[in-house]
């Protein structure tokens, strides 16, 4: 069952179960750039940044350096660091989309989505002590799938679960886990034969009921994208995305302490938004039992087109997110322009555009996902924007934003 909280075009036959909210805009709320990158030092950070206790925080570019992305850190006081400069096949990664993760020693795990002895990516660790290591090669065209554009995810057995875009044994994509010993194991080829999952994006998975939650792009019964569970009995379908409950999920899942899940959908919703694939996305949640509500559809401008970030959520049940364009922004000719938002969800449905990014020095086009620390304040990233480096579009910014 879908139920919808939010939408503005109310000539469509849907179920609305509450009433319509309006977008709210404000802009008075700060944005301070922490670091603008200037391509030596990394290009287009597409992940969702790490931060440690000490509020350092770590991440990746996906260009930049040597030409194939970085690793780097920001310290408290504006201080940046690459930490490693990646080298590309066949002995190193290229091209990381995906946000690190912390193990108990300190160190950073991570993805790159090519790269690798044939280029079909790779999975690296580098250590405390700054030392990078590959830790498997995915296979081109093999069993063990290819390019993975997701980070992974730990279990308190210290065993790191991910997904790969695409191969497997159908070519949809795989579910793998991989082992301290160093061997990495398929658990699950995603097909989308039969209405099954199939792609997987840039989301990561998430625990639930004994086993993984996950999105697929592609697949499902109208093949516009799936949230899939994963346990010892097998794949599920929860979801089945097709049109006005939001198409294309791209990011991941969040949990809450009650055990429901939010997400964002690249496209879908309100199908007169005018974004190239009909709709301009959605904010939805899904309960214990399946049940998705679309909580609110963008329209675009001014409130956002095209969430393909995670979101996260505070104390209060709001949802934090960006869009990658919709907003007030001027940085695109034609009809789905704009340079991006960070929205609020409140839980009731309302939406408030907390920021319109310009294209300039606040940066342009945010695709990681948003993190909260303890004191309310929102730390992303811009994949473009900045300064006039990289071809006059900017090579992206990191930013702190307090609501």
């Amino acid at each position: 069952m879908v139920r919808l909280l939010h939408r503005a075009t109310p000539n469509l036959l849907v179920l609305i179960t509450l009433p319509i909210f309006a977008s709210v805009l404000a802009f008075s709320q700060p944005l301070t750039v922490l670091h603008t990158f200037g391509g030596s030092d990394g290009e287009f950070p597409f992940c969702t940044l790490l931060r440690d206790s000490a509020g350092n925080l770590y991440g990746t570019t996906a260009f930049g350096a040597a030409g194939y992305g970085t690793i780097f850190k920001l310290d408290t006081t504006g201080n940046y660091t690459v930490l490693h400069t990646f080298l590309g096949s066949p002995n190193d990664g290229a091209y990381p989309e995906a946000g690190l993760l912390w193990d108990r020693r300190g160190h950073l795990y991570g993805t790159t989505a090519q790269g690798g002895t044939t280029n079909g990516g790779t999975i690296f660790l580098l250590a405390a002590s700054g030392k990078e290591t590959v830790l498997h090669n995915f296979t081109l065209n093999g069993t063990d799938g290819q390019w993975p554009y997701a980070g992974l995810v730990q279990d308190a057995a210290g065993i790191l679960y991910g997904t790969t875009s695409v191969g497997g044994r159908y070519g949809g994509g795989i579910v793998f886990a991989f082992a301290s010993t160093g061997k990495e194991k398929a658990l699950f080829n995603l097909d989308g034969n039969g209405g099954g999952a199939m792609w997987p994006g840039g989301g990561n998975l998430v625990g639930g009921d004994g086993g993984v939650v996950g999105t697929t792009s592609f697949g499902g019964s109208s093949n516009l994208g799936t949230v899939y569970s994963l346990n010892a009995s097998g794949e599920h379908i929860v979801v089945n995305f097709s049109g006005v409950e939001g198409e294309f999920p791209y990011a991941g899942l969040i949990k809450d302490s009650t055990g429901n899940f939010y997400g964002t959908t690249q496209f879908g919703g309100d199908l007169t938004c005018h974004a190239p694939s009909s709709g301009c996305g959605v904010v939805f949640k899904l309960d214990a039992t399946g049940d998705e509500t679309v909580l609110y559809s963008f329209l675009g401008s001014p409130d956002g087109d095209d969430p393909v970030a995670q979101l996260v959520l505070d104390k209060d049940g709001n949802l934090y997110g960006v869009t990658k364009y919709g907003g007030t922004g001027e940085c695109q000719n034609e009809a789905d322009g704009g340079c991006g938002t960070i929205f609020k969800i409140s839980p009731t449905g309302s939406e408030t555009v907390l920021h319109s990014f310009t294209g300039g020095a606040d940066g342009a086009y945010p695709e990681g996902g948003l993190i909260l620390d303890a004191e309310g304040n929102l730390y992303g990233t811009t994949t473009n924007g900045g300064s006039s480096a990289c071809n006059g579009n900017g090579c992206g910014t990191i930013f702190k934003f307090t609501p």
